[in-house]
C-alpha cells in the first residue's frame, strides 16, 4: 500500500538564532498524506521552488524531556 511504500523516519533540529542545535526529534514511521502545487513560470527563474507537505506519523521522541 501507499504507507508502506513512502514511510520512513524524520529527524528534525530545532535552532537557535546561531545555528545551534536546541532540542532534536526523531519521527517514527511518518508519510505524507497532502503534498501543495509546485508554483512554475518563467518569471520565477533562479529561484527555489517551495511547497507544503503534510505528514502523519505513529509516535516521536526528543534527546532533551523540556
Amino acid at each position: 500500500p501507499y504507507t508502506t511504500l513512502f514511510r520512513s523516519d524524520l529527524s528534525v533540529d530545532q535552532l537557535d538564532k546561531n545555528g545551534m542545535v536546541l532540542k532534536s526529534y526523531n519521527i517514527v514511521d511518518a508519510y505524507p498524506i497532502e503534498v501543495s502545487p509546485i508554483q512554475l513560470d518563467f518569471d520565477s527563474s533562479n529561484q527555489i521552488e517551495t511547497f507544503d507537505v503534510n505528514f502523519v506519523f505513529n509516535y516521536w521522541t526528543s534527546n532533551t524531556t523540556t
